[in-house]
């Protein structure tokens, strides 16, 4: 039985070739400039990208807009609770539309019965 430590690199270096040597690169290698530049002007969040929604959430947040431009780091609870008050926010718009749609439905009924009954009052008076 062969004891490991004993191994020679020169025994190692013929039994399995260069490849048993060849040392890997500690360094991380960019291969295109032009990449690495996109990546650095890609805003992050903890350390990752920002997809298109948490996007739209930071830039309509105008204290979490100011700090994308200011170049600080963005935490993702901060994002969560910025898209959690625009959604709400969304909400209460869409209701108030709601109401105003009914409240002009409405009103549209009062002016069609007043146009009926002065119609009928003008057929009346003939």
């Amino acid at each position: 039985m062969t004891n490991f430590k004993q191994l020679t690199p020169i025994f190692l270096q013929t039994a399995f070739g260069n490849a048993a040597f060849k040392k890997r690169s500690q360094k991380k290698k960019v291969r295109y400039a032009c990449r690495q530049a996109f990546a650095r002007s890609r805003p992050r969040i903890g350390g990752r990208f920002v997809n298109k929604e948490e996007l739209a959430v930071i830039l309509a947040d105008p204290k979490l807009s100011s700090q994308l431009n200011e170049g600080k780091s963005i935490n993702l609870k901060d994002v969560k609770a910025a898209a959690a008050a625009q959604a709400a926010a969304r909400v209460a718009a869409s209701e108030e539309r709601k109401e105003m749609q009914e409240d002009e439905d409405d009103m549209s009924h009062i002016e069609d019965e007043i146009k009926d009954e002065d119609e009928n009052d003008m057929e009346l008076e003939e």
